[in-house]
């Protein structure tokens, strides 16, 4: 989630809290919510990227594909002492149904990737109907930015029988510092449905 000054001034903010709905467990992996970076100013323009992660505790209350995550707290000062606080309604995500393969990451070597540097991205497939599906990966680079594949940017990984699961591992290289999204720009596809 990402908070944006969109005034044309310096902003301050103290406090950012994401209550988490009951329904989830929440650990926040924000790096900037203490020391002396917490308290850096928010120029004219300028966001701040807040990271958490959810496992849900117990079925999740899903009405119309959408889910409750919980409400977002934050205040702010301006540089002349000017004070606000904001409180969200309830924020909901959008649940999509699940395709034919399930995809989760396993395992990031080296755990920490360097800028620039080559690295691998350990995924696990799962083929959740009942066919065989005989996998393939595009890649789009424009739209993968600024995570970019190392060699083709279409790859055959085979066939996966039903209920079956399959290890690929990708070789992956990060142009640009920050926390950024995997699987932009990836496209999995059957080869046996045209």
């Amino acid at each position: 989630m990402n908070i944006q000054n969109e005034t044309k001034s310096i902003l301050y903010v103290p406090n950012v809290t994401f209550n988490a709905a009951e329904c989830w467990d929440m650990k926040d992996y924000s790096t900037h919510h203490e020391g002396p970076k917490y308290m850096m100013p928010l120029k004219a323009g300028e966001a701040r990227r807040f990271l958490y992660k959810f496992n849900k505790k117990e079925n999740l209350p899903i009405r119309n594909e959408k889910c409750p995550l919980g409400k977002l707290e934050f205040g702010w000062s301006s540089e002349m002492g000017e004070k606000g606080t904001l409180t969200t309604g309830m924020i909901e995500a959008t649940v999509s149904k699940r395709g034919p393969l399930n995809v989760r990451v396993i395992k990031v070597e080296p755990e920490k990737p360097t800028l620039e540097t080559p690295f691998k991205i350990k995924l696990l497939l799962k083929n959740t109907t009942k066919e065989e599906v005989d996998i393939e990966l595009t890649c789009l680079p424009p739209k993968m930015f600024p995570i970019l594949i190392v060699g083709r940017t279409k790859q055959h990984f085979g066939i996966i029988k039903p209920e079956e699961e399959k290890e690929i591992t990708l070789k992956m290289i990060s142009l640009k510092t920050g926390i950024y999204m995997f699987g932009n720009g990836m496209i999995l596809t059957n080869r046996n449905k045209p």
